[in-house]
């Protein structure tokens, strides 16, 4: 097994739908999921990500043995100018269809999908659902996805995240480079 496995997560878009720049393919077929997360456990990999607007993913997830892995989530997205008590409600509801459709009691992670939705007024709301749903322990871990650091520190100012998703690669280094990693490790969040 290797010892950097556990560090890694697979990400399950391409699960539920079409999805990638080079996919040729379309859509894994279900039994291509099964091995792929076989496959996974066997090197340590125990992490998998994936949303309720990533097609029929976590359908595809729930059909599976997901007891060796840590499931992420992530919130609806919220396209207003404002957030509603409806809005915080569809959340909820969202999140409690996740679960199922996953066959779990709880996940390891929420995050908020577009995190600009909880910068919108009454966005606060948002972040008291996800902290609502961790208190009722549906979720160990609530967060963000987050696209730059000028995100992070705006989020910052709101409350603490326990995870922030954010994109750094080969290519894209940006947030290492500019100390946003680092800040992120001194303050305890994954």
């Amino acid at each position: 097994m290797n010892r950097y496995a556990s560090k890694l997560g697979l990400g399950t878009a391409q699960w539920g739908m079409q999805y990638g720049v080079s996919n040729k393919q379309g859509q894994t077929p279900l039994e291509e999921v099964h091995r792929i997360l076989k496959f996974a456990h066997s090197t340590g990999i125990s992490l998998l990500d994936t949303a309720s607007l990533y097609g029929n993913a976590e359908q595809a997830l729930g059909q599976s043995n997901l007891s060796s892995f840590r499931v992420i989530t992530k919130t609806p997205k919220f396209d207003k100018d404002w957030v509603s008590k409806a809005d915080v409600e569809h959340l909820v509801q969202t999140f409690t269809a996740s679960l199922q459709k996953l066959g779990l009691k709880s996940a390891y992670g929420l995050l908020m999908h577009d995190v600009d939705n909880i910068l919108l007024p009454n966005g606060s709301q948002l972040i008291g659902a996800l902290e609502q749903l961790r208190r009722q322990e549906y979720v160990s871990k609530i967060g963000i996805s987050v696209y730059s650091s000028s995100q992070i520190k705006k989020a910052l100012d709101l409350f603490k995240p326990d995870i922030i998703q954010l994109p750094i690669n080969v290519l894209d280094q940006r947030l290492i480079q500019d100390g946003t990693i680092a800040h992120l490790s001194n303050l305890g969040i994954e």
